[in-house]
């Protein structure tokens, strides 16, 4: 049960429980290769984005530098530049000559079939441009996804693999386990007198079990649903704990009501 003790003097109802990680994640991938590095031991503090693992990269390295280069490439687009320039040109002296009666209406339209053609040449070279940037971010992607990192601010507990072991399934078993410690939460039941009067953000005194006042917390949840065979209703209590005073694990009592 979530509740061992549970205590009323007058106004006061104490609600034995423990106090646990806020969040606990275990970080996998559906990857598979050869870890390059582990950026992580047990007992390391993480942040959100920290990195925990490296998966080999160096074909994806590879392509993401070609792609690079074609797309930082702009010799196809000066080119391109460069014969609408002539052609525009060439069209406005057929233009010229045309009024004066040099030149016949056969040559100004193939002149300007040129142009046409150069200026759809240009709009193919920058969408060829913005096709090669693309790829580039699709690669950067890829890439990103081969390094594992933390979606939350915590204590590494467990890191499964080594740098050497190979990924091989379609989706590993957790590679790293991570714990937020610097929030905590206790899950307990409480009467359904009593749950009737809470709500969200309600205040809860933590203490020892035997008195000591440890800290307070704020009311996160309080079930809708009761269990009809011990009257009592689930409710969680969040702690802030940025000091890690708090005593993980060990038992403590929730103290609702008059100090």
């Amino acid at each position: 049960m979530a509740f061992l003790t549970l205590t009323r003097a007058d106004e006061k109802t104490s609600v034995h429980t423990y106090l646990r990680p806020y969040r606990s994640v275990e970080v996998s991938t559906t990857e598979r290769g050869e870890i390059r590095e582990v950026f992580v031991r047990q007992g390391d503090d993480v942040s959100i984005g920290t990195a925990l693992l490296g998966l080999d990269a160096e074909s994806i390295e590879a392509r993401l530098a070609i792609a690079r280069a074609q797309a930082s490439s702009t010799g196809t687009i000066l080119a391109a530049e460069a014969e609408v320039k002539l052609n525009r040109e060439r069209l406005a002296i057929v233009e010229k000559l045309q009024r004066r009666g040099t030149s016949n209406s056969a040559e100004y339209d193939r002149q300007k079939s040129l142009l046409e053609v150069s200026l759809a040449n240009l709009t193919a070279a920058k969408e060829e441009k913005e096709i090669q940037q693309l790829q580039v971010q699709s690669i950067e992607v890829e890439l990103a996804r081969r390094t594992l990192r933390s979606s939350i601010e915590g204590v590494v507990v467990e890191v499964a693999r080594d740098a050497g072991e190979a990924i091989n399934s379609v989706r590993e078993d957790a590679l790293v386990r991570i714990v937020e410690v610097g929030t905590l939460k206790a899950r307990a039941f409480v009467p359904i007198s009593l749950a009737a009067l809470l709500k969200n953000r309600d205040e809860a005194r933590l203490e020892t079990v035997s008195g000591k006042f440890l800290g307070k917390g704020r009311v996160e949840f309080v079930s809708p649903l009761s269990d009809p065979a011990t009257n009592t209703v689930e409710i969680t209590v969040r702690f802030e704990n940025r000091d890690r005073s708090l005593p993980i694990g060990e038992q403590v009592a929730l103290v609702f009501g008059e100090e």
